[in-house]
């Protein structure tokens, strides 16, 4: 491949951007057919109430200041809601744009690493592997990620921004860049490492010569708000219940799967065979698994030794340097240090990290004249590759069955799927199936709260109210903030005749979702039933006790 080639000119970058557009959206071109997916797709749209009324100053508010999800990504929102004032609730529609905000994430980079390198055969096929590799399926087919590729594109005209500053510093064009930074914090918080990675764009491939110094000091406001996200993003994290506690993950057990979990991306990279929407910590499901086992402590020593090669080749290959600190540096927030959710790692965190080792690859090594032209082609050959696995793994995300069933067959102990698969079966009625596959997900989580609270409602549905109560209870002492369990328990105490229980669980539903109208109903349902007898004077003493209760909890006197 070319050492060294003359700026691409503008009929060139148009061209490669142009076939960049056209293979992205025809590697993803089955995510037309794929349906709005069970899989938090109802919390971020379906089922969304500030979401389906479309861009309201509602839900400008609900943006901003709500914490959905566990998450505060009002960027991200406000793109949601823009989708269903356009489209309403057209799933076609909804995945198209996010094939074109990766489309344009792509363009962006080669327009970048073509400005900087001055290099546009490596940048378009750098751009291309971004484009078509089968990592990024989970970021582009799954409409709930949508803060990938909204903060990916902000990165990614960051970038661009930044090496316009590099050329000509200015204040508006600083402002321009940290404009961007901060549209791409308000998309996801995936991008608090970005000050650093600017420092190692400073060296590649921007080759700046100004004092160290001076590069830390006009990296200080990028800081300021990447600590500023950290905050209100652990704060949101912390109120949703998504931050697992070191005794359910020791912090031995993260520093191990963090380390191990740097090579599982790189393999992954390398040959993406064990694709899955989920992966479960194996701290969680396998009673044999080690924190510091044989493998792990070889993970960690190789990367420590492949760090320290990349080091001692620096001066030579700044490229190499710059790569392999961008892809460790984004990598960092998402490894489980602070562990968020159960999974031990995740594809859609590979999104914007593993470009740098995209960028280490392409433009670290020098090949003799003689082989640029054949490694060109045999890259173009390898990019083309990963757009046919890519339309292949586009496939698990059609449906939600797909999805899960896809899981299953590449993972062990996934609890996850499961108890996905449990509910379609269970919506298909497909009751025998479904109550196997909850027992599942059981067998490898006891206590996993949403497995145990759709068996509940198989079971009630089903007509076991005692077995229901049962698995209620369960999935509460293990998530207490399960609203519609707390209603369903209420019901079926309700009708079993535990009238005070289930009196207390309604109110517990209030607490949870002020004004929820069945907790409502029931709580007035029980005031009304027992006025009468109060108002008269003929109500006994325990009669008299449940229509104060209830009326204290109408009124807001919660639990």
């Amino acid at each position: 491949m070319e050492n060294t080639e003359t700026r691409p000119r503008t009929r060139h970058a148009l061209l490669i951007s142009l076939l960049l557009l056209v293979a992205t959206v025809g590697a993803y071109g089955r995510v037309g057919d794929a349906e709005f997916l069970r899989f938090d797709d109802g919390e971020y749209v379906v089922d969304n109430p500030a979401v389906r009324r479309g861009l309201t100053l509602e839900g400008l508010r609900f943006a901003f200041t709500e914490f959905h999800s566990s998450n505060w990504h009002p960027l991200t929102w406000l793109s949601h809601m823009l989708d269903v004032e356009l489209f309403e609730l057209d799933p076609a529609a909804h995945h198209a744009v996010n094939v074109l905000l990766h489309a344009s994430s792509a363009i962006l980079l080669f327009l970048f690493f073509a400005r900087t390198t001055r290099a546009s055969v490596r940048s378009a096929l750098l751009a291309g592997a971004f484009a078509l590799h089968p990592l990024r399926v989970q970021s582009v087919a799954w409409v709930s990620e949508r803060k990938d590729l909204l903060s990916g594109s902000c990165f990614a005209l960051l970038l661009l921004a930044w090496s316009r500053y590099a050329e000509r510093p200015s204040r508006a064009r600083y402002g321009i860049a940290l404009a961007f930074f901060a549209l791409g914090l308000l998309a996801k918080p995936m991008l608090v490492s970005v000050p650093f990675v600017l420092l190692l764009v400073d060296r590649w491939p921007l080759a700046r010569r100004e004092p160290g110094t001076r590069l830390l000091l006009e990296k200080l406001p990028f800081v300021v708000l990447a600590l500023a996200s950290c905050a209100v993003t652990l704060a949101a994290q912390r109120a949703g219940g998504a931050l697992a506690s070191t005794l359910e993950i020791p912090l031995e057990d993260r520093l191990s799967n963090a380390v191990s979990s740097v090579w599982i991306y790189l393999r992954e990279f390398f040959w993406p065979s064990g694709l899955a929407y989920f992966h479960p910590h194996p701290a969680l499901v396998d009673p044999a698994w080690r924190a510091w086992s044989a493998a792990a402590l070889a993970a960690g020593a190789s990367l420590v030794l492949t760090t320290g090669l990349v080091l001692a080749l620096s001066r030579s290959r700044p490229a190499l340097l710059a790569g392999w600190g961008w892809t460790l540096v984004m990598l960092l927030p998402v490894l489980g240090l602070v562990q968020v959710g159960e999974q031990a790692w995740a594809e859609r965190y590979a999104y914007l990290p593993l470009v740098g080792l995209a960028a280490a690859l392409f433009f670290g090594f020098d090949a003799p004249a003689a082989l640029e032209r054949p490694l060109a082609i045999l890259a173009l050959l390898l990019v083309a590759l990963c757009g046919g696995l890519t339309w292949r793994a586009t496939g698990a995300w059609l449906s939600s069955q797909e999805l899960y069933e896809r899981a299953l067959a590449t993972t062990e102990n996934n609890y996850m799927a499961h108890a996905g698969l449990a509910n379609v079966l269970r919506d298909q009625e497909r009751t025998a199936e479904a109550r196997e596959e909850y027992e599942r997900a059981l067998a490898s989580r006891p206590n996993f709260a949403p497995a145990l609270y759709g068996l509940a409602l198989l079971e009630q549905e089903t007509g076991d109210r005692g077995r229901a109560i049962e698995l209620y209870e369960r999935a509460l002492a293990s998530h207490p903030g399960l609203a519609q369990a707390h209603l369903n328990l209420g019901t079926c105490l309700g009708e079993a005749g535990d009238l005070d229980r289930a009196i207390e669980e309604f109110g517990r539903v209030l607490a949870l979702v002020p004004g929820q109208p069945e907790a409502r109903a029931n709580l007035e349902l029980v005031r009304d039933r027992f006025a009468p007898l109060v108002e008269s004077g003929t109500a006994d003493a325990p009669t008299r006790a449940r229509f104060r209760r209830a009326r204290e909890l109408l009124a807001g006197n919660g639990p």
